[in-house]
């Protein structure tokens, strides 16, 4: 490298240079870096060129905000600013916004989303070639920036950050070539909601943030664990939240229990169990008949309503529904009884029992149907159930049918 004073050693002018540059503030030598990199001596010049893409595709890679905010002064660089590269610095559909998420840079983002910037959300394809592959990518990968986030949702980017971790987790099964890059940020997504849910102080805050203004309707508790956000819900915080929601009026003996010996748990469970399975009919009895009565101030009907309590009883009700089951199987085959004559032997006590459950199990299934046929259905377990009480009703058919035509005479 040759100095520019022949009697200045270049490490001196290296050196000089080097301090010169130190006097800048970052802005200004961002800016020298951008004018270096576009090939100008000023912005103004910058600003007569006509390659305005490029212009504005280096603006936002080297971060100049101030450079940028005074191109798109100018209504040719406004023109251009959702069209994408055609020079090999950068990739052929990298936009200035794709770019500007890229680099995660909130100031950028705004600056571009309010000159009227904007990102198109593809549909899933199920043939396509290599460019369109990568163009999808990085168009997620603009999606998945928390300054992105945060411009576009700015009253509620948790909820946001949430639905595109859960529509990430879905690209990654169509995209299976680049399946590990979209549950990367997918992850990167839920630790972005997380990390703004942990931000929020006080607690009070937190609970007002998922629960809704009125504590209510739970919309943020619900939707994250109907997207399966495992990591969000496990959260330090979100499970603060949902300790007094799960176990409402019972929080104090939650910690009475957690208090109790692991070996006294154990032997306790079993009693607990059988106590849960006989008080199960008289508490279905008094929802339904008398919701009103009130204990300590509060109504039966809000007491059976917690969600730790539906849960016992849910419990409760399929081991009954078990037992029932192997009571039935364990007294054999009740059809006909060839002794003597044919004769068709009825119903005993076991089966109508069963018959009941399986009403109330046709209903619970049903009760969930109603928040939508494809939210039902896309859970693995509600299918098996509708298979399940498909059988149970087509023995019940059949049994039926059997007694009918018998005592008929056909």
């Amino acid at each position: 490298m040759c100095s520019l004073n022949p009697n200045v050693p270049p490490t001196a002018n290296h050196s000089r240079r080097s301090s010169m540059m130190g006097s800048f503030t970052p802005e200004e030598r961002r800016k020298r870096r951008f004018l270096k990199a576009v090939h100008h001596h000023s912005v103004e010049d910058a600003l007569m060129d006509d390659n305005a893409v490029e212009i504005l595709l280096h603006a936002v890679d080297l971060e100049c905000v101030q450079v940028l905010h005074e191109l798109l002064t100018v209504p040719k660089f406004k023109e251009h600013i959702n069209h994408s590269s055609k020079s090999n610095r950068f990739a052929p559909e990298m936009t200035p916004l794709i770019l500007a998420s890229h680099r995660n840079n909130y100031e950028l983002i705004d600056i571009l989303l309010r000159s009227g910037a904007s990102l198109i959300k593809f549909a899933p394809l199920p043939k396509h070639d290599v460019n369109t592959a990568h163009e999808t990518l990085n168009m997620f990968r603009a999606i998945a920036s928390p300054a992105y986030i945060s411009c576009t949702s700015p009253q509620d980017p948790i909820m946001t950050a949430l639905r595109t971790a859960a529509d990430l987790m879905l690209w990654s099964q169509w995209e299976y070539e680049f399946s590990s890059e979209y549950v990367a940020l997918s992850k990167r997504c839920e630790e972005f909601a997380t990390v703004l849910l942990n931000l929020c102080y006080p607690p009070e805050l937190q609970h007002i943030l998922l629960n809704g203004p009125n504590s209510v309707h739970m919309e943020v508790i619900q939707s994250a664990v109907e997207l399966g956000r495992k990591v969000f819900v496990a959260s330090p915080n979100f499970q603060l939240v949902l300790t007094p929601i799960w176990y409402g009026l019972s929080t104090r003996l939650l910690e009475r229990w957690r208090r109790l010996n692991i070996a006294i748990k154990w032997l306790m469970l079993p009693l607990l169990t059988l106590i849960c399975m006989i008080q199960l009919p008289f508490a279905s009895l008094s929802y339904i008949f008398f919701p009103w009565i009130t204990i300590n101030n509060v109504t039966i009907g809000d007491i059976i309503r917690i969600p730790m309590v539906r849960f016992i009883n849910h419990t409760a009700s399929q081991m009954t529904f078990l037992v029932l089951l192997i009571l039935a199987a364990s007294s054999g085959y009740r059809g006909f009884n060839t002794k003597n004559s044919l004769t068709l032997v009825p119903p005993n006590t076991t089966e109508y029992l069963i018959v009941l459950f399986i009403v109330g199990l046709s209903w619970n299934e049903l009760k969930q149907m109603q928040n939508g046929f494809n939210l039902y259905f896309s859970d693995l377990w509600n299918r098996i159930d509708i298979v399940m009480i498909i059988l149970y009703w087509a023995t019940i058919t059949l049994r039926t049918t059997s007694y009918i035509m018998f005592y008929s005479g056909s």
